[in-house]
C-alpha cells in the first residue's frame, strides 16, 4: 500500500511536472508571441510614419513643381504682354504714319487742283 502510494505521489508529481513544464512553455511562447506581435506593429507603426513623411516630401516637391511652373507662366504671360503691348504700339505707329502720308497726298492733291483751278481763271 505503501509502494502504491508512493507509486501515486510519483505519478502525480510527474504529471504536475508535466502540466508545470507545459504551462511554463505555453507562458512562453505566449510572451514570445506578443513580443512578435508588438515588434512587427512597431514595424508598422514606423513603415507608417516613413510612408506619410516620402508623402509629404511628394508633396512639398510637387508644390515647389507648381509654385515655379506658375511663376514661369507668369513671366511668360508678361513677355507676351509686353510684346503684344510692342506689337500695338508698332501697328498705332504706322498706322499713324500712313495717315501722315494719306494726308499729304490729300494735300498734295487739293494745292494741284487748287493750282488747276487758278490757271483756268
Amino acid at each position: 500500500m505503501r509502494a502504491a502510494a508512493e507509486d501515486l505521489k510519483a505519478s502525480q508529481t510527474n504529471q504536475l511536472d508535466d502540466i508545470r513544464t507545459r504551462k511554463i512553455g505555453e507562458r512562453d511562447a505566449n510572451v514570445a508571441e506578443g513580443q512578435n506581435i508588438k515588434k512587427r506593429a512597431q514595424q508598422a507603426l514606423e513603415e507608417e510614419k516613413a510612408a506619410e513623411q516620402r508623402r509629404r516630401e511628394n508633396l512639398a516637391a510637387t508644390n515647389r513643381l507648381y509654385a515655379q511652373s506658375n511663376k514661369d507662366n507668369q513671366a511668360i504671360r508678361q513677355l507676351k504682354l509686353a510684346a503684344e503691348a510692342e506689337e500695338a504700339a508698332k501697328i498705332a505707329e504706322f498706322a499713324q504714319l500712313k495717315e501722315q502720308q494719306m494726308n499729304e497726298r490729300r494735300a498734295r492733291a487739293d494745292e494741284r487742283f487748287t493750282a488747276k483751278l487758278k490757271r483756268r481763271q
